[in-house]
């Protein structure tokens, strides 16, 4: 596997413990949404998660498991690039939502 390759599955792993629970979230606050403004459920729940994921990984890894750092980081992957692959996954996420 190429170098690319390995980062982009470690980060992923990094992702996956936050990633259900912040769908999960998400939806239930874009039906809340929904009853409130009458917008499409995906709208709401597309800027739901633009802000539930970036909160889940800040009180998850920053704050619960601040050790973990240490491990990706000697993967080859800084808390920086962890933290911008987080925030580029939640606008993607977020403007395919906003699209549909």
């Amino acid at each position: 596997m190429s170098s690319f390759v390995k980062k982009a599955y470690y980060i992923f792993i990094f992702q996956k413990k936050f990633l259900l629970p912040a769908i999960i979230i998400s939806v239930l606050l874009g039906f809340i949404g929904h009853s409130i403004n009458g917008k499409p459920i995906g709208t709401n729940a597309g800027l739901a998660y633009l802000f539930i994921l970036p909160l889940f990984q800040f009180f998850i890894y920053e704050l619960r498991y601040a050790h973990e750092y240490y491990f990706y980081y000697n993967l080859g992957i800084s808390k920086i690039a962890l933290w911008i692959a987080c925030i580029v996954h939640a606008l993607i996420l977020s403007l395919a939502t906003l699209l549909l």
